[in-house]
């Protein structure tokens, strides 16, 4: 018992030294609505536009906060997306240039 309440008191004590993460400069925090609850990555071009992807295998563009409604890239069907499996990460090509 006295090893339980050990462990317990410096996990609580561990919590409570942890501070609030400050954003690197340049960068700023901004909340969204639940759209976006999926979501398990995103990466940029070259040009800044914003790609986010779901463990499903959908690739979606956002546009000013707001994900277009339709996927640049479907491969659900060929993604096992249940448990802890899915299409976890994404990159895109470094001379990667969307289509105007």
């Amino acid at each position: 018992m006295f090893l339980f309440v050990t462990v317990v008191c410096l996990v609580l004590q561990a919590a409570g030294d942890l501070a609030a993460a400050t954003l690197p400069a340049g960068f700023i925090e901004t909340s969204i609505d639940g759209t976006f609850d999926d979501f398990v990555g995103v990466t940029f071009d070259a040009i800044g536009s914003v790609y986010a992807w779901d463990r499903l295998g959908r690739v979606w563009i956002i546009e000013n906060d707001v994900k277009l409604p339709t996927p640049v890239v479907d491969i659900s069907e060929e993604v096992g997306g249940y448990h802890d499996h899915g299409m976890l990460g994404m990159a895109l090509d470094p001379n990667f240039r969307p289509l105007p």
